[in-house]
């Protein structure tokens, strides 16, 4: 996506450029179409929304090319509509990215999904910018002679898209620094790094316009990123962006097996009290939102315990907490914590219900399985539920 000054492109050259970029394109497509059992998922949209945009700014650029080389004629009204939808594109998939980005990696509009629109200031003050390129040339334009220009604020158009590319990997930079988020390091790393490898390949392609390598690498970079989210779909519960049953049940022996020395094990089998009277009276909706508020609470307890705690949603309104406390550490405060910790999230919220949880502990001791384990767990849960039920 550099821009030319000049008719700098080797001839021969624009047919392998067009074909390279239009490979490009049908790959971004693929993909999109290989995750259509995730249209549901916001991320996954939003997401699509940057291919799409990516797609754009490849055809775009594609065509341009073969204007400077004189495959189609250089018309002046094709010429600022094709470099307007490239410049515009271009913004909007920084746009997207952020989006995608934030949501993933700090889940920043999970609450108030609404506000992303206004993020969008970026993209409207380069469509000003566009309109009035189109009567004053202050971007881009063609002087008498055809030959393309770039007019004083032309640097201003990439600006504004990298201003959300630089955000999403500081902000995905410093989520990956947080201890909390040991599990999901090497994703907050990826984002990260996202702008790294197509800035080293435009400098490559400003250099030798006639290899599309900036397409090639975008197209690469956007792979590994749709891989890692399908990989990660594989072990996070979609909801509450916890691990799910299977990445837990991968862990759990990890952890029996490989101990921290000074620790003991526990595992806390936790159930929403009354979740079923929620979702019959405030519809699932509420039931939804319940189960992310209660995931928030987990999260902020596991937070003290840094990376000795793993959390997981285990199947409905059921969650399970692993944990090695040290010997100054005790697990029935750690249970009053997550219990005043779910009580306090309709604190925070003002439409939100207040919850309460139930929890059962069992200490691992040399010998078990993990199932008796789980199910020592689990009968103690289901101990404390009948507890509340008599005590009513």
């Amino acid at each position: 996506m550099i821009m030319r000054a000049t008719n700098a492109i080797s001839d021969g050259y624009e047919l392998l450029y067009l074909e390279i970029n239009i490979f490009c394109v049908v790959l971004l497509m693929i993909l999109t179409f290989l995750g259509n059992e995730l249209k549901g998922i916001r991320w996954h949209r939003i997401l699509n929304c940057c291919f799409a945009f990516v797609s754009v700014c490849f055809i775009t650029d594609a065509l341009w090319v073969m204007m400077l080389d004189g495959t189609l004629p250089m018309q002046a009204t094709i010429f600022f509509i094709l470099k307007g939808a490239y410049f515009f594109c271009v913004c909007l998939m920084g746009y997207f990215w952020f989006l995608y980005s934030e949501n993933v990696v700090n889940h920043r509009f999970e609450e108030h999904p609404g506000r992303m629109k206004y993020f969008a200031v970026l993209c409207g003050i380069e469509g000003v910018l566009l309109i009035v390129n189109w009567f004053h040339p202050v971007l881009f334009g063609m002087n008498q002679d055809g030959v393309y220009t770039r007019g004083p604020l032309f640097l201003l158009q990439y600006l504004l898209a990298y201003i959300y590319v630089i955000a999403a990997s500081a902000d995905a930079l410093r989520a990956a620094g947080k201890d909390e988020n040991y599990a999901e390091k090497d994703t907050c790393l990826l984002h990260a790094s996202f702008p790294l490898a197509p800035a080293a390949a435009g400098i490559i392609q400003y250099f030798l316009p006639s290899i599309p390598v900036l397409c090639c690498c975008i197209t690469i970079v956007l792979l590994l990123i749709h891989l890692k989210a399908m990989s990660s779909l594989v072990s996070l519960d979609p909801l509450t962006q916890l691990n799910n049953r299977r990445r837990l049940l991968l862990q759990l022996p990890d952890m029996i097996h490989n101990p921290m020395p000074d620790t003991d094990l526990w595992i806390l089998m936790m159930d929403l009290d009354g979740f079923k009277q929620i979702n019959d009276t405030y519809g699932h909706l509420k039931g939804d939102q319940a189960l992310c508020q209660t995931a928030a609470a987990l999260k902020k307890v596991s937070d003290h315990l840094k990376k000795r705690a793993v959390i997981a949603r285990y199947g409905g309104d059921e969650f399970i907490m692993i944990a090695r406390l040290t010997g100054q550490e005790n697990i029935i405060d750690l249970m009053i914590q997550i219990q005043n910790a779910v009580a306090d999230t309709a604190e925070d919220h003002p439409d939100a219900i207040r919850l309460g949880i139930s929890i059962g502990c069992a200490h691992w001791e040399e010998g078990m399985s993990i199932q008796e384990l789980i199910n020592e767990a689990d009968r103690n849960l289901y101990r404390e539920k009948r507890k509340k039920h008599a005590a009513r």
